[in-house]
C-alpha cells in the first residue's frame, strides 16, 4: 500500500515536471502513445469586454498550462494540440466565448494558455487525468480559482506583482496525485493557507506567515485585510507542498551596461532576500562595465542597502 502512494505521489510530481519542460506537448510523451497531433490556434482580444472575465477548461485527460503577460489588449491566446487519433474519433476542439466566459470541453489535449493583463479573471480547471499548471505574474488581475484533477498534479506559483481581486479563494483539489504551491503574496494582501490529505505529507516552509495548526497559516493581517486570498489545498491521496512568502524581504532587478558609453542596460537577475538587509550584487561580465539596482519592492520591516561590484572574468 506504502509503495503504490509513493508511486502516485513521484508520478504526480513528474508530470507536472514533465508538463513544464515540455509545454502543453508534454502530456503526449507517454511510451507507446502515437505523438501524431495537431495543433488548433486560438486567439481573441478585449475588444469592449469589461467586467470579470472567467476562463473554463474541462478535459477528460491531457495537461493545462496557464501563464499570464503584460498586455492590455490581449483576451487570450491558446494552442490546443490534439493527437490526430482522437482528433478522427471526437473531431475538433471549440473554444467558445460567450457572456464573459473563455470556454474549452473536450476529451483529451494538450493546452497551453496565455492570459492578458486588461481584464480581471476567475479560473476554473477540471481534468480528469493529468496536470494542471498556472503562473500568476506579470500584473494578473486574478479572483476566485479552482483547479481539480481526479489523477495527477496541481502546480501554482504566484508572485508579488499581481492584484488580488477582493476576497478570493483558490481551491486546489486532487484525489490522487500532488499539489505544489509557491506562494509570494502582495504587500497588503491577508493570505490564509490550509491543506489536508487523507493519506501522504504535507510541506510547508513560510516567511511572515503564523502557524494555527500543524497544517493551517494565516498573515498577521488576514482579519483585517481589505483584499484577503485563501488558499484550500485538498489531496484525497498524495503530497501536499507549500512555499509562502509575505511582508519580509526586498525585491530588486539588477541590471547591467558592458559599455560605458551607450548603457545598453541588460537584465542581469532578479533579487529576493528574505531575512537579510544588504543585497551584494557581483556582476562578471567579459568588460568591466556600469551596474544599476532598482528596487522593485521595500518591505516595511527591513531597509534595503544594495551593494554592487562589477568585474571582469580576467
Amino acid at each position: 500500500m506504502v509503495a503504490c502512494i509513493i508511486a502516485v505521489i513521484a508520478g504526480g510530481a513528474l508530470t507536472v515536471g514533465a508538463l513544464t519542460y515540455f509545454g502543453s506537448t508534454g502530456w503526449s510523451w507517454f511510451p507507446g502513445w502515437n505523438t501524431a497531433k495537431t495543433v488548433f490556434p486560438f486567439e481573441h482580444e478585449v475588444g469592449n469586454t469589461t467586467g470579470t472575465v472567467t476562463l473554463d477548461v474541462n478535459l477528460g485527460a491531457g495537461g493545462v498550462v496557464i501563464r499570464f503577460e503584460e498586455n492590455t489588449t490581449l483576451l487570450y491566446r491558446m494552442t490546443v494540440e490534439v493527437q490526430n487519433s482522437t482528433l478522427e474519433t471526437h473531431g475538433a476542439p471549440v473554444v467558445v466565448l460567450a457572456s464573459n466566459v473563455i470556454g474549452l470541453n473536450y476529451t483529451a489535449a494538450g493546452v497551453n494558455l496565455t492570459l492578458g493583463t486588461g481584464v480581471n479573471y476567475t479560473i476554473d480547471v477540471t481534468t480528469s487525468a493529468g496536470a494542471v499548471s498556472i503562473t500568476l505574474d506579470h500584473g494578473a488581475h486574478i479572483g476566485n480559482m479552482s483547479m481539480t484533477t481526479t489523477a495527477g498534479a496541481i502546480s501554482v506559483i504566484m508572485g508579488d506583482i499581481v492584484q488580488i481581486l477582493g476576497d478570493s479563494m483558490f481551491d486546489l483539489e486532487t484525489s490522487a496525485g500532488a499539489i505544489s504551491v509557491n506562494l509570494d503574496l502582495p504587500v497588503g494582501v491577508g493570505g490564509s493557507f490550509e491543506a489536508s490529505t487523507t493519506v501522504g505529507p504535507v510541506t510547508v516552509t513560510q516567511v511572515g506567515w503564523n502557524q494555527i495548526t500543524t497544517r493551517h497559516y494565516e498573515t498577521d493581517n488576514y482579519d483585517t485585510a481589505e483584499t484577503t486570498l485563501t488558499i484550500v489545498a485538498q489531496a484525497a491521496t498524495g503530497a501536499i507542498s507549500a512555499n509562502l512568502s509575505w511582508g519580509f524581504g526586498c525585491r530588486g532587478r539588477a541590471y547591467y551596461s558592458p559599455s560605458v558609453i551607450s548603457l545598453d542596460w541588460k537584465q542581469y537577475d532578479e533579487l529576493y532576500l528574505s531575512e537579510v538587509t544588504t543585497a551584494r550584487v557581483h556582476v562578471w561580465s567579459v568588460w568591466v562595465g556600469h551596474l544599476l539596482l532598482i528596487p522593485t519592492r521595500r518591505s516595511t520591516f527591513l531597509t534595503c542597502i544594495w551593494e554592487s561590484q562589477v568585474q571582469s572574468q580576467s
